[in-house]
């Protein structure tokens, strides 16, 4: 009777472990809150690193940047701005990492000009089918972006289930 107590004890152990093991965290940072503000346009693109372009996901960060007041223009319209303009545009790059356990949307600001990274953010989940993982993991990252922009809850729908 004790050796089966003492199994079920290091089974649930093990279990604990290799399940916290695979939660991953939601992030965000921003070096000042005003260097967000100090932007009128912004402009989003999948990093150089081979991500692909993600148009639904595109969609749902233009519509969190307009809420916050940014006018989304695409890269090519950058250049035809007033030079006065130009040093108000924020750059967004995303991309997205899949593993057979989790998937996590990087998004990073940078200014335009200077190509200095502001902000950035991180959206992950794990312990679900790849489609799901990747749906949740957008998710995350548009809710740090909301809230990094003033315009939402930090826990948001499912970043609650996230360590922080």
């Amino acid at each position: 009777m004790k050796n089966k107590i003492q199994i079920q004890v290091l089974v649930l152990l093990a279990s604990t472990l290799v399940f916290s093991g695979c939660i991953t965290k939601s992030a965000y940072e921003i070096s000042t809150p005003e260097e967000l503000s100090q932007y009128g346009y912004i402009t989003i693109a999948p990093l150089s690193d081979g991500t692909e372009k993600n148009t639904a996901f595109e969609k749902e960060l233009a519509a969190v940047y307009a809420d916050a007041g940014l006018e989304v223009l695409a890269q090519e319209e950058v250049s035809t701005l007033p030079e006065v303009a130009r040093q108000k545009v924020l750059l967004a790059e995303y991309d997205m990492e899949e593993g057979s356990l989790e998937t996590v949307v990087n998004i990073f600001y940078s200014d335009s000009q200077s190509h200095s990274e502001v902000a950035y953010c991180r959206g992950t989940w794990g312990l679900k089918n790849k489609v799901k993982n990747e749906e949740l993991a957008r998710d995350n990252a548009v809710n740090q972006t909301r809230y990094m922009f003033g315009l939402g809850d930090e826990m948001g729908e499912y970043n609650k289930y996230s360590w922080y």
